[in-house]
């Protein structure tokens, strides 16, 4: 049962995204792909992130940083379980193309476990 309720939180996760402001990304210009791989199919959220603006689309968008994990495992990075380097580095997560993106986007995941040492947006290059 658990299992479900983190997949439902997922989901739940990528439709509040865009519902608000995200300040930790107001200077990125950058989109991410996340491959949710369950027993029956791959979903896909492409994640678009501008100036603090994030929108999300449920297809298989380009994107300058794919990020491919089981939907059970990126639930319980959305719950704050762990942080979204934790699978990265036990090799249950992997993120190919542009690996700035990928830790970008875990700032969409404050408070919720995002990956530590990310640097504050002015020190951070603009993409």
């Amino acid at each position: 049962m658990r299992g479900m309720y983190l997949v439902d939180r997922v989901d739940e996760f990528f439709e509040t995204l865009g519902r608000q402001r995200h300040p930790l990304l107001r200077k990125v210009d950058a989109m991410v792909r996340f491959d949710l791989v369950s027993a029956e199919r791959t979903d896909h959220r492409t994640v678009k992130m501008r100036d603090g603006s994030v929108v999300v689309t449920w297809d298989r968008g380009a994107a300058d940083c794919i990020v491919r994990t089981d939907r059970s495992i990126l639930g319980r990075v959305v719950a704050g379980d762990e942080t979204l380097i934790a699978p990265l580095l036990r090799g249950v997560l992997t993120a190919e193309g542009d690996l700035e993106v990928f830790f970008l986007a875990g700032r969409l995941f404050s408070g919720r476990g995002a990956p530590s040492g990310v640097a504050p947006d002015d020190e951070s290059p603009s993409r």
